[in-house]
């Protein structure tokens, strides 16, 4: 690309004088001449005096000639088409998501050509090369979005492509830690508004990861009615969702429960007896497909259920039973990952043990124990609301060494906690998140609206409580208790406006070795009965609270490892915290750890619906080691925590599906203290559609990561635009200015010269 543009300095008003000055004295020159000569020899006398008035001008206008060029001549673009099943959903007039996709696959080439040319893939478990939009007869093509866009990250020359472009409708699930490109990726999000759809869905599924052997518990599920037209079925009113269990004859029916098609939107729980067998069990809950609606691949989720693992312990104390304890323990009973204990007052020299008992326990009939080896068998402990002068001294104490030394302990509001109570000159006060001599002592009543602070979003305890509270149109509390100040250290998880401005509500802060969490309100309560969502957000804090506060984690007697997800995907990074139990020097402990894979074809579910099973399944029962393929052991790098002497991280990247074997030993010298091992199932927690939704904001989140950007299918123009854009960024301008180019302006000049010199010498004019 090239254009011309002048460099003079001269007002245009000036220079449209002097052009015109030099037009007129060329028309006076040509008839001074045509008076003595004929027109020819008129003509030759004038044009070359022409010709170097016109060079001067120019010479004075300066005139430059920009010229843009390319670093290259084409630049390449590598397109990734995702070929999985959920875009053969015909969810818009124009057809199915694959073969809009294809259409706008063909727009990019086209729009982009010759300036850049396109390496096409597609991608459903794996990438491969581009085959179009075609039928396939297989039933179901599984997404891995991380695990694609990490081999196109590993492409020895990704770094000579502009970026790397992917048309997608995102996959079921999102992906955390996933390896990119080291170029930018465009994302092209395929699918319409579901707003319009006809559709029956399994919007959400709740069900407990641990369970106990031949133990009752509870699968809830959100079912989700759109009728954007009148094909879905409209005679039907009813229609049953089945749970069911994978066992080596099949899938067989464990539960079942009707649902109203008229709701747009409905909850539904089903309970199941687990089996006697330890080991992790599929389960899927499913609804028959129905006549007229968009898919039936969001009809069905897959889930996994690990049976027979370790409970937490924890104890529950209090001096006297309130609506907030027994509201608690209710919660916490139905926690079937939990081993719980409750231990209240029922006269003045007796206490009462229900729930779980535990060896060594007996102690409790006396009441809060007063050694320490007691209150060891519990990894948490909740104290209801009651006044210091309950206590023992040697209770108090016990209670501090247990934190000191890595417990765990939850505080409940109320009238008779914190300074109301009297524990400000107790030796309990530094368990305390805030200072208990700059607040007040009394028990306020009215309405406060509570939210999690900002800081506290992605907090573990509170990150899943934060989103069912904002279904809610204004989560309050009707009680708060006066508290002072925040201790250094300490975080607010839940907080309110008192007035004189923001409070905490509940608030946690690690002491010693161990955690402490006090609630200021003994009102949370009521939440389960207000609504729906302050009901799962009761139960998301409290079950979240136990399992954080307790640093509940994997291991051996001296080993312990806590993983920083539950669940990991094809191309996330997993990294997993070691810790070494007791006192050594320096250098003394050695670590080793290794991961072995084993890749775990897919395997199709039988019935109404195939789908690929995902979760923890048992080989003894499903037999997928048949066919299994193992890989050598990968070594991996350990370095030290910081700030801990006796912790350690490794990490790794899960490049494909299956089951992979990571083990650590520790060495002491040359010693072997202990070793540990877990296998890990690699693979999507969600069955492929089961959210048909195209998630916009996760693949915004994932294009602006990699320095890309995201557009809708509407937007797709702008992608385009962006792409030529980045082109354009790239080019080299080069400014050329003619007078003083190759010395072309002075050997112009020169030969008008001496073609003038030779006609005035033929003319015999001098």
């Amino acid at each position: 690309m090239s254009s011309l543009y002048w460099r003079s300095g001269l007002h245009p008003f000036f220079a449209a004088a002097l052009l015109l000055g030099m037009g007129i004295w060329l028309v006076i020159l040509f008839r001074r001449q045509r008076s003595q000569h004929s027109t020819r020899r008129t003509a030759a006398l004038v044009l070359p005096k022409a010709g170097i008035a016109l060079l001067l001008v120019m010479a004075y206008f300066d005139p430059v000639w920009k010229v843009v060029r390319h670093p290259d001549e084409v630049r390449k673009l590598a397109v990734l088409v995702d070929g999985s099943s959920s875009m053969q959903v015909p969810d818009a007039a124009e057809g199915t998501r694959a073969a809009r996709s294809a259409k706008l696959l063909e727009e990019l080439k086209d729009k982009l050509r010759p300036v850049i040319a396109c390496d096409t893939y597609e991608f459903d478990r794996e990438v491969k090369p581009y085959a179009g939009d075609r039928a396939t007869t297989d039933p179901i093509r599984e997404t891995d979005l991380g695990a694609s866009l990490m081999t196109m990250a590993d492409k020895p020359d990704i770094a000579k492509y502009l970026g790397v472009v992917v048309l997608t409708d995102g996959g079921d699930e999102l992906i955390q830690n996933a390896r990119l490109p080291e170029v930018p990726v465009y994302v092209a999000g395929v699918g319409s508004n579901p707003e319009g759809w006809d559709d029956v869905a399994i919007a959400a599924l709740d069900a407990p990861a641990v369970v106990e052997t031949q133990s009752k518990f509870t699968v809830a599920a959100e079912v989700v009615v759109r009728r954007g037209s009148d094909r879905l079925v409209p005679n039907q009113t009813q229609a049953q969702v089945l749970l069911e269990e994978h066992a080596s004859e099949g899938w067989l029916v464990r539960a079942s429960e009707p649902i109203d098609l008229r709701m747009d939107r409905q909850r539904l729980e089903l309970n199941v007896e687990s089996p006697t067998e330890r080991g992790p069990r599929d389960y899927r809950l499913r609804i028959d497909p129905l006549a007229g609606e968009l898919s039936a691949l969001n009809n069905v989720r897959v889930f996994s259920v690990e049976i027979g693992r370790d409970k937490l312990p924890v104890l529950l104390f209090a001096q006297e039973v309130d609506w907030d304890f027994g509201t608690v323990r209710r919660e916490l009973a139905r926690d079937p990952s939990l081993a719980l204990t409750t231990l209240y007052r029922i006269s003045e020299d007796r206490f009462v043990i229900q729930d779980n008992r535990q060896e060594g326990d007996q102690v409790l009939e006396a009441g809060f124990p007063t050694e320490k080896k007691v209150l060891d068998l519990y990894k948490c402990i909740i104290l209801g609301s009651f006044p210091a002068s309950q206590w023992q001294p040697a209770q108090m104490q016990t209670l501090l060494e247990y934190v000191r030394q890595g417990g765990a302990v939850i505080f409940l509001g109320g009238g008779s906690s914190y300074a109301g109570g009297g524990y400000g000159p107790t030796v309990l006060e530094p368990l305390f998140p805030w200072r208990l001599d700059a607040g007040g002592r009394e028990l306020r009543t009215g309405q406060f609206a509570v939210n999690v602070p900002v800081a506290a979003t992605n907090h573990r305890i509170v990150a899943q409580m934060a989103k069912s509270l904002a279904r809610d149109s204004g989560p309050k509390i009707q009680s708060l208790n006066s508290t002072g100040p925040l201790r250094s250290g300490a975080i607010a998880l839940l907080e309110t406006n008192a007035g004189s401005g923001s409070v905490p509500v509940v608030a946690l802060q690690h002491y010693g070795q161990g955690y402490c969490m006090a609630l200021a309100t003994d009102t949370l309560w009521k939440w389960p009965k207000a609504s729906p969502a302050l009901k799962d957000a009761f139960s998301q804090f409290w079950r979240q609270a136990v399992r954080n506060v307790s640093q509940w984690q994997e291991g051996e007697r001296f080993l312990s490892v806590r993983w920083d997800q539950p669940h990991y995907r094809p191309g996330e990074r997993a990294t997993a915290t070691i810790g070494v139990a007791g006192r050594y020097e320096a250098g003394q402990v050695h670590l080793k750890a290794t991961v072995r894979g084993t890749a775990v074809p897919a395997v199709s579910t039988t019935g109404i619906l195939p789908v690929a099973i995902q979760g923890q399944d048992a080989p003894e029962t499903h037999g997928r080691d048949a066919h299994a393929t193992s890989e050598p052991s990968e070594v991996l790098d350990i370095a030290g925590a910081l700030g801990s002497e006796n912790e350690f991280t490794t990490s790794m990247v899960f490049r494909t599906r299956g089951e992979y074997v990571f083990e650590v030993k520790a060495f002491v010298g040359e010693k072997l203290l202990e070793s540990y091992s877990k296998t890990l199932r690699v693979g999507p927690v969600l069955n492929e559609g089961a959210k048909l939704e195209v998630d916009h904001a996760f693949l915004d989140y994932l294009a602006t990561q990699s320095g890309g950007a995201y557009f809708r299918e509407g937007d797709f123009g702008k992608l385009i635009e962006t792409l030529r854009g980045r082109v354009v960024e790239q080019a080299v301008a080069m400014d050329v200015p003619l007078v003083q180019h190759n010395y072309v302006y002075l050997i112009v000049l020169l030969l008008i010269l001496a073609c003038e010199w030779t006609l005035r010498r033929k003319m015999n004019l001098f």
